[in-house]
C-alpha cells in the first residue's frame, strides 16, 4: 500500500485549527478542526476501501512475444487491465519493471477506464528466471492517492541464457544473485565463457558452468598482451591493384619472421571477401611456404559506400545505385558478423595487420572496432613504399596500438 502523507495532512489540519481555538479563545476553530480532520479522514477510508475493491475485482492478462532469451536481448511484454464496476476516483495501472531489466522503449502505465493495457521493451540485464512483479492500481482523490501492488509471482516467467556474443560488458555470466552488480564471473586469466562447439579441446569445458546452465561452456583464456596471435594479411584486388603484391609480402614476411609464429592463425582478406584461414600448426614451416599464399584475390565490395555500375545488366542509373548501396551495407554487416565469429573461435591475444595501405580502407576499420570491442591489441603494418606517409594518416583514424610502416 502506498500513500502520499494522508497522516500528515489529516494530523497538520486538526493541530493548526485547534491551535487557533486556544489562541482566539473560541473553541468554534477547534470543533471545525476535528470537523474537517473527521472529513479527510473518511475520504481517505473511501479510498482505499474503493482501491481493495478495485484489486480483487481486477483482471489482468499478460503476454510475451518471447520467454526463452539470451542475456542483453529485448523482450516485448504486453499487459492488459480490466477493472469493472464505476468508481468515483481516477485509476491507473503500472506495470511493474521486473527484477534483472531495465526498460528500452515504451510506457508501463496506462489509464483505466474500465480497462487499459500497456506495451513496452525491456532488455534483459541477467541470465536465469525472470518473473513479473505484478500490476500496481494507483487511484487518485481530490486530497489523497493510493496505490496497491497485484503481484504475479511464478506466471509468465521469462528465461535468460548467457549471451554467446563477442565480449563486452553485456555479454558475460552473471551469478543468480547477481543482478544489480555487473561483475562476471571468471577465474584468473579467463576472458569469457562460450557454448562447446565439437571444433572445440574437451580440455577447456568448464564443468561447473556446464552443470549450472545444462550446456556445455567451455572458458576462453586471455592472450598474452601485445603478443601477434592473429596474422590478418589484406590481399591487393587481382584487376587493380595486383602489382602491389611484392612489397606487401615484404612485410609479411618481415613480420612472420620477426618471431615465433607456431600455432599462429593467419586470416587472408581481400577487402570485405574472406579468402581464407589458416593455422601454422608447427615453426618448422618455412616462412616461403606461407608467402605462397600471399597473392592477388577478387576484392569484394566496399564497405558503407556504394559504386554505381555493380549490378551487371541494363538498370537505370538510379536503380544501380539503390541497389549497389544496399548490397554494400549487407555485406559489410555480414563481413562484420564474420570477423566476430574469427575471434571468438580463436581468442586472439593480439592481431598484426598487414594490408598495402591504398583504396578504400573502411574494413579495417570494422576489424580494429571489432578487437577494440573484445580488448585486443591491434598492431597494423604497411609497406614502406612511395606515398606511405599518407597511407600512415589515412590509417591512423582508425586508432590501432601500433601503427608502423616496415
Amino acid at each position: 500500500m502506498r500513500i502520499k502523507n494522508p497522516g500528515l495532512t489529516v494530523i497538520l489540519s486538526a493541530v493548526i485549527l485547534a491551535a487557533a481555538g486556544v489562541f482566539f479563545r473560541d473553541f468554534n476553530y477547534t470543533i471545525a478542526g476535528f470537523f474537517i480532520s473527521g472529513i479527510l479522514l473518511l475520504n481517505y477510508h473511501y479510498i482505499l476501501l474503493n482501491l481493495k475493491r478495485a484489486a480483487l475485482a481486477a483482471e489482468i492478462n499478460r503476454s510475451l512475444d518471447k520467454k526463452f532469451v539470451r542475456r542483453g536481448e529485448v523482450v516485448e511484454i504486453s499487459a492488459s487491465v480490466t477493472v469493472p464496476g464505476d468508481y468515483p476516483f481516477d485509476i491507473t495501472a503500472e506495470d511493474v519493471i521486473p527484477a534483472g531489466t531495465e526498460m528500452f522503449t515504451g510506457s508501463n502505465t496506462c489509464e483505466i477506464k474500465g480497462s487499459g493495457s500497456v506495451r513496452y521493451n525491456v532488455t534483459c540485464l541477467a541470465h536465469g528466471s525472470i518473473s513479473p512483479a505484478g500490476i500496481r492500481l494507483n487511484l487518485g482523490g481530490f486530497f489523497f492517492s493510493a496505490g496497491i501492488l497485484i503481484p504475479e509471482g511464478g506466471r509468465d516467467d521469462i528465461t535468460v541464457f548467457p549471451s554467446l556474443k563477442f565480449s563486452d560488458a553485456k555479454s558475460r555470466l552473471f551469478g543468480g544473485k547477481e543482478v544489480d552488480r555487473i561483475l562476471p564471473i571468471k577465474g584468473s586469466g579467463i576472458r569469457d565463457f562460450r557454448e562447446y562447439t565439437y571444433t572445440d579441446d574437451m580440455r577447456s569445458i568448464d564443468w561447473k558452468v556446464s552443470a549450472k546452465q545444462g550446456k556445455l561452456f567451455i572458458r576462453e583464456y586471455t592472450g598474452i598482451e601485445g603478443e601477434g596471435d592473429m596474422f590478418i594479411v589484406d590481399l591487393p584486388d587481382v584487376e587493380e591493384y595486383g602489382r602491389d603484391i611484392e612489397p606487401l609480402k615484404g612485410v609479411v614476411g618481415s613480420v612472420i619472421s620477426s618471431g615465433d609464429y607456431r600455432d599462429k592463425v593467419l586470416v587472408r582478406i581481400s577487402g570485405c571477401n574472406l579468402v581464407g584461414i589458416r593455422r601454422i600448426r608447427s615453426g618448422a614451416v618455412p616462412v616461403k611456404n606461407i608467402l605462397n599464399d600471399i597473392g592477388p584475390s577478387v576484392r569484394d565490395v566496399h564497405m558503407y559506400r556504394y559504386r554505381t555500375g555493380n549490378i551487371r545488366g541494363d538498370l537505370t542509373d538510379r536503380y544501380s545505385e539503390v541497389k549497389s548501396a544496399f548490397s554494400g551495407y549487407e555485406r559489410a554487416y555480414s563481413f562484420e558478423e564474420e570477423i566476430f565469429a574469427i575471434f571468438e573461435k580463436n581468442n586472439p591475444g593480439g592481431i598484426k595487420i598487414m594490408t598495402g595501405g591504398t583504396g578504400d580502407l573502411s574494413h579495417i576499420g570494422v576489424i580494429a572496432k571489432a578487437a577494440s570491442k573484445r580488448g585486443i591489441k591491434t598492431h597494423c603494418c604497411i609497406p614502406k613504399d612511395v606515398g606511405f606517409e599518407e597511407n600512415l594518416r589515412n590509417l591512423r583514424q582508425f586508432k590501432f596500438d601500433i601503427l608502423e610502416a616496415l
